[in-house]
């Protein structure tokens, strides 16, 4: 109960701080504000990727590591294993009007993936990264139980 109460407190906490983040303008005003929540920690990513809708999830690990474990539904961008402008063309490719949320496997690589992506696509409405290690067996067992109830 007391776990259950913590959570709650936790999420709530969590929320109004992200829904209250500054949105950045476009000075053209060709596109609508970014909500850039830029770093989370593994746990504010894990609660963030549960309550987001239409969320694009982004592992820029390289091959290998995303053959071993990755989000479901995630989409790879092997920046260790292509170059600059590969990794150019697939941030441009990327949904459009849908948030980001980048990983990789210690948080160390994504951050310059994160300013990237920030740069090439002004038109996301939301962009963040896994500043960590991410919670793939958490989200993937969560996004299993959830599919499963719809």
């Amino acid at each position: 109960m007391k776990t259950s109460i913590l959570k709650v407190m936790f999420l709530t906490a969590f929320l109004t701080g992200y829904t209250s983040c500054e949105a950045e303008e476009d000075p053209s005003g060709d596109n609508p504000p970014v909500k850039d929540s830029g770093a989370m920690t593994p746990e504010e990513a894990l609660i963030y990727m549960k309550v987001t809708d239409n969320l694009v999830i982004v592992d820029v690990a390289s091959l290998t590591h995303y053959d071993r474990v990755h989000f479901v539904r995630a989409i790879n961008i092997p920046i260790e294993n292509i170059s600059a402008a590969e990794a150019d063309k697939l941030y441009r490719e990327l949904p459009e009007g849908r948030p980001i949320i980048l990983h990789c496997r210690r948080g160390v690589t994504v951050s310059g993936a994160y300013r990237r992506v920030k740069e090439l696509r002004p038109d996301i409405p939301g962009i963040s990264y896994i500043a960590g290690a991410p919670p793939f067996e958490e989200y993937n067992q969560w996004h299993k139980n959830n599919k499963q109830i719809q």
